[in-house]
């Protein structure tokens, strides 16, 4: 079995024409193209062996000719039959030698394939020595790698080089090459090349190119105008969009064409340029082609673009399809929680038969059409600034700043009051964004009590026990508040009071522990005996300190102090000092000290 190389038709292995296209088939076998030939001319000497279909094959490296000179047909098939036994045997016995390598295709990668235009490249009849040049149309995308393949065995005659290469909406590319063919040096003949295409390992497709060389002194042919592509679909577009294809117009004729482009009385179709004049063998040009559905209404829409030359006429159809997407002018409200949960009210036009609504990049389908200008969805969770959209089967909402939706940012913008006693307890009203049902609220680093959620901007918590300035901070799934001056709270402790001290004695070298009894001690920022500060003290709780006597002398008042105050003086905060007790004696006294003796040893 064999393919034909242009329909891919399946065919058998004697058929050498292909009945569908009319295309020539050839052996892909060198061995199976010996033995066809062997059988063909064996066929005209043995009666009952049936010759396979004839026909000369399209050859790259070799133009078909015609000679006027012919042999008599009975030495032409003996001379031919024992050629090919000989060379039949000679290759079974020693194998292929002196076989020139099959040229490696000449490869060319392109950007990613979607479709082509012309699938077939003629370009007629050119004199020796002059070139003709053809435009192929390609559009492209960036989910696969198309490769060409120039499938020949002598190509130099054939070129390919880019043109113009336009982004288009949809990701898409439309890219245009121009196909060279150079006659210089070839012979008068008829050649073709196959330009093989692949996107990405799929199916091949493949653009046959056809050329007719003539000789010099041959009548030049005629200008022949090209127009490709004979369809310009623009697909779906919303009302009021604009949008851009592309026409190419070309001479495959061997004299000057001289065009003109006539849209008639369409209104919402225009050409860059409606004529120009193309050389002999020069450049193909390129015709922007714009559609303005501004004054259209919804449905489809078509009109001709008719070309007219000395090179014969041409007629363009175009068609679109206006369809009226969704736009969003309103959302109510413009502001929600990072969590979600807000029900949005979306105000505009073409709402029905929205399909979903999303919020930046997250869809939701917990949404509601009220009518075709309003929608009623629960927003999703997220951050920051996003559009609000929404699809439909005719396409999205495009996004403008009416369609913004702000996750509020967790945040303490003030709080109030602002300071409350130590011993906590404090109603503290705390205006922000960004809260919860599930918040909760921290004093520096100790949880508030009492939390009572009001709504996203506004929470009450109590106040616990504390000292100094701490930040008030809301914590939620999404996060912690970031501090700041907005939500420092000040902890305001009562003036210190001793009421006693035990002991209330202790030797002049201090080190004696002295529980310490009040109130108003829980934000103590120094204890003193006297003027001394205690070694070291521990707040046992707001009426208790244990502080360490630091050395002194005499009698003095034992003080606490907070950053309301220090304790007043009285008879019951004083603590005496005492010499030490003679370990000796066991009474209050100094006695003599031995600070030296000498000699330290003796008999």
């Amino acid at each position: 079995m064999q393919k034909c190389k242009r329909c891919g038709l399946d065919l058998s292995a004697d058929i050498r024409v292909c009945p569908y296209c009319g295309y020539p088939v050839e052996p892909e076998d060198e061995e199976q193209r010996r033995r066809l030939m062997l059988r063909w001319h064996l066929g005209a000497l043995l009666p009952g062996l049936k010759r396979p279909a004839r026909s000369f094959p399209f050859s790259p490296a070799h133009p078909i000719t015609t000679s006027g000179q012919q042999l008599p047909v009975a030495i032409i098939v003996f001379l031919i039959s024992v050629l090919v036994l000989l060379n039949i045997i000679l290759v079974g016995s020693f194998g292929a030698h002196n076989v020139p390598p099959t040229p490696t295709p000449n490869t060319l990668t392109f950007p990613p394939h979607l479709s082509i235009t012309p699938t077939f490249l003629d370009f007629g009849s050119v004199q020796v020595g002059r070139q003709a040049v053809q435009p192929v149309m390609i559009k492209t995308s960036s989910e696969s790698q198309l490769r060409w393949n120039i499938v020949s065995g002598n190509a130099q005659w054939l070129s390919i080089t880019l043109s113009r290469d336009i982004k288009e909406p949809g990701n898409l590319r439309e890219v245009i090459y121009d196909v060279t063919a150079n006659t210089s040096k070839l012979k008068v003949g008829q050649y073709s090349v196959i330009l093989a295409i692949n996107a990405g390992g799929g199916k091949d497709q493949q653009v046959p190119v056809k050329i007719q060389v003539i000789l010099p002194s041959a009548p030049q042919p005629p200008a022949k105008l090209n127009v490709n592509p004979l369809q310009l679909d623009f697909g779906s577009q919303n009302v009021g969009s604009q949008q851009t294809r592309l026409l190419t117009v070309s001479n495959s004729g061997q004299k000057d064409l001289n065009w003109i482009a006539d849209t008639g009385k369409t209104t919402w179709l225009t050409l860059d340029t409606d004529s120009g004049k193309i050389a002999a063998g020069g450049l193909p040009q390129v015709i922007n082609v714009k559609v303005d559905t501004t004054t259209l209404t919804p449905g489809q829409h078509s009109a001709i673009i008719n070309f007219t030359s000395n090179g014969g006429n041409a007629s363009v159809n175009v068609v679109l399809t206006v369809i009226s997407r969704p736009t969003v002018s309103n959302i109510s409200p413009m502001n929600g929680p990072a969590t979600g949960g807000t029900s949005v009210t979306i105000t505009g036009s073409g709402f029905t038969g929205a399909t979903s609504v999303s919020f930046g990049p997250t869809t939701t389908s917990n949404f509601k059409v009220d009518s075709d200008t309003q929608i009623t969805v629960v927003s999703t969770a997220g951050s920051g600034i996003v559009d609000v959209t929404v699809t439909t089967p005719n396409g999205t909402s495009a996004t403008s700043s009416a369609d913004l939706f702000t996750y509020n940012r967790l945040m303490v913008t003030a709080i109030d009051p602002m300071s409350g006693p130590a011993t906590g307890g404090t109603s503290v009203t705390i205006t922000g964004s960004g809260f919860t049902s599930d918040a909760s609220v921290s004093f520096g680093s100790t949880l508030a009590s009492n939390i009572t959620f009001i709504s996203d901007t506004r929470i009450t918590a109590v106040s616990p026990s504390g000292c100094g300035i701490v930040h008030v901070t809301v914590i939620t799934p999404s996060g912690t508040s970031a501090t700041g001056t907005a939500d420092l709270f000040t902890y305001i402790p009562p003036t210190p009071t001793v009421v006693y001290i035990k002991p209330y004695s202790g030797p002049t070298t201090g080190g004696t522990s002295v529980i310490i009894t009040g109130s108003g001690f829980m934000c103590a920022s120094s204890v003193k005996f006297g003027s001394t500060p205690a070694k070291k003290y521990n707040i046992d709780n707001d009426t208790q300190i244990t502080a360490i006597s630091p050395p002194g002398d005499g009698i003095v008042d034992v003080t606490v102090t907070t950053s309301s105050g220090t304790s007043a003086m009285t008879y019951d905060d004083q603590f005496t000092y005492y010499p030490p007790i003679c370990v000796y004696c066991h009474f209050l006294a100094h006695h003599p000290k031995v600070a030296d003796i000498s000699p330290k040893s003796g008999f």
